[in-house]
């Protein structure tokens, strides 16, 4: 797959936390696809530098497509109702793992 950053795509999502939040993004990376239905990934390092935790509920886009917050356990990827940042923390999102 050929990596393409996104940034734009993901301010948006974190926008609503960035203006009660001091929440930076780092590395975001989107994957790209062969066809547009076919299901990619984004990730991203998510710092926290508020004194209080901050949950990432959902994540939008200005394009068509359905973004989904997802997480794996015993290898099996979930749907996840919210990604907690921890206060003066960071969440890395990545393959494996807690990814959008």
């Amino acid at each position: 797959m050929q990596a393409i950053l996104k940034t734009p795509l993901i301010l948006t999502a974190l926008l609503p936390f960035c203006v009660s939040a001091k929440i930076s993004v780092e590395n975001a990376t989107v994957f790209a696809t062969q066809s547009p239905d076919e299901p990619s990934a984004i990730f991203m390092n998510l710092h926290n530098d508020g004194r209080e935790p901050v949950n990432l509920a959902f994540a939008q886009s200005p394009r068509a497509a359905r973004l989904e917050l997802h997480g794996t356990q015993h290898g099996k990827m979930l749907t996840l109702s919210g990604i907690e940042i921890p206060a003066n923390g960071n969440v890395q999102l990545k393959r494996g793992g807690l990814h959008i």
